[in-house]
């Protein structure tokens, strides 16, 4: 008796006139997301990737309930957002990310003036313009980066000079903060895929240890190069951190997207791997020292890549992982709802049709094939993953004489400020002791920090 979720776009001609419904959606994929009004005024500027692989930016034509021209599109990546002028009442620029940074296609000459003369002045960073006086000579500019986590200048675009305003932390010490690369990865079955990889300053060994960091989802979510607190606090304990914009991810493309549904513990879990073979055979981190963690799917992830292949980790750790596919449809927040089982059904897989798969591809059901120590840690009161997940593992953990750690901690599927930072020094205690160089005899080395 659910009814099923629709999308309406309605509009009013006046603010003082009543709404009309001048379109709806049923398909949520398919809705076209308005950000503006087009150069008219009356007509709407939407997110729309009607006829087309990648989300674009178009006009959406009121009178005729359409979608109009197009307005700007990236062949490789999707539109996500849009800039607006500093009454915040017009769009100025469509936003997309391009080798792991937002950037920005300015609608107006004088805009992409002005931002391409701050991107060459802040390079390799991203840089928004926050405000701006009426007459467009002063910029206030938010620039960010992988070793910036933000800071504020004042622009004056006549004299091309900018003024610092203030850091957001300013507490952090820029030169103990690490660079983040871009990686172009080619998956076994030819799909491209992005990577990014943060080695650290100072480490033990020849070359550092390395963690591979999925990211959760798994679909519409995306990892970058802008400052990660996570990224940096691992480098910081002489850990290299790969993460990965597997297949499914946002920001690529539908097909992208829709390449991810159903691939749990299989092609999206295979992209991992391709990057991780990258990163080894470029020979910039030690291949006998690798662990992998992650948090909701990349907990999984995590999981399920220790389960196929435990040679390639040294341990896994999991925080709010799912662990036994079938119990996603029997108890989540998804669980009891028509609609949201039809969409959990169309990214994992059918619990009636083919239940033998999701018990193949669930790590608790594979605990005899896992040979390395692993970090299980969730959250008591999480709606989306229950809880249950983690008692599950860790029962077949027990029964086959598995190592691990086990931490029961407080909040939801994203835990607290407080929690999280009770979790990541355990994590990272955790990683280190399974990541450290290992002498001739097989025993742990005591190598120091080296650069």
């Amino acid at each position: 008796g659910e009814e099923e979720p629709r999308a309406e776009l309605l509009y009013r001609d006046e603010a003082d006139s009543g709404w009309r419904d001048l379109e709806s959606w049923s398909d949520l994929d398919d809705l076209a997301h308005p950000v503006g009004f087009a150069a008219n005024g009356r007509d709407l500027l939407v997110l729309s990737s009607e006829g087309r692989d990648t989300a674009a930016l178009r006009e959406y034509l009121v009178d005729e309930k359409k979608i109009g021209k197009l307005v700007y599109a990236n062949p490789d990546a999707d539109v996500v957002g849009v800039l607006y002028d500093y009454v915040g009442a017009e769009v100025q620029a469509a936003i997309y990310e391009e080798g792991g940074l937002q950037k920005y296609h300015h609608l107006k000459s004088f805009g992409a003036r002005q931002q391409q003369w701050l991107e060459e002045t802040f390079l390799d960073q991203r840089v928004q313009i926050t405000s701006l006086t009426t007459d467009r000579r002063f910029l206030s500019v938010l620039v960010t980066g992988p070793t910036n986590p933000g800071h504020y200048y004042l622009a004056d675009t006549k004299n091309e000079k900018t003024l610092s305003l203030g850091e957001t932390m300013p507490w952090l010490d820029p030169s103990r903060l690490v660079a983040v690369d871009a990686l172009n990865i080619v998956s076994g079955d030819g799909t491209k895929i992005e990577a990014f990889l943060a080695l650290p300053r100072r480490f033990e060994g020849d070359h550092p240890p390395l963690v591979v960091m999925p990211h959760g989802g798994p679909i519409g979510v995306r990892d970058g190069r802008d400052f990660s607190p996570d990224t940096q606090y691992l480098a910081a304990q002489g850990l290299a951190v790969l993460t990965v914009n597997y297949r499914g991810s946002e920001g690529y493309g539908r097909a992208f997207l829709e390449a991810g549904k159903q691939q749990w513990g299989k092609a999206i879990e295979d992209d991992i791997d391709a990057a991780v073979d990258q990163v080894i055979a470029s020979g910039s981190v030690d291949p006998e020292r690798i662990c992998i963690a992650g948090s909701s799917y990349g907990g999984y992830s995590a999981l399920i890549s220790v389960a196929r292949d435990s040679n390639r980790y040294r341990c896994a750790a999991s925080l709010a992982g799912p662990t036994d596919l079938l119990l996603m449809f029997e108890s989540s927040d998804c669980a009891h709802y028509q609609y949201c089982r039809q969409e959990l059904e169309k990214i994992i897989g059918s619990p009636d049709e083919d239940p033998a798969e999701l018990i193949a591809q669930s790590p608790a059901y594979r605990a005899a094939e896992i040979s390395v120590p692993i970090f299980l840690a969730h959250a008591k009161q999480d709606r989306r993953v229950d809880v249950e997940h983690a008692y599950r593992m860790k029962a077949m953990l027990d029964a086959y004489g598995k190592e691990y750690v086990w931490l029961l901690i407080e909040g939801g599927h994203s835990p607290t400020r407080e929690e999280y930072i009770r979790f990541i020094p355990n994590l990272s205690q955790f990683l280190r002791k399974h990541l450290e160089p290992r002498s001739p005899d097989g025993g742990d080395s005591t190598v120091g920090l080296t650069r």
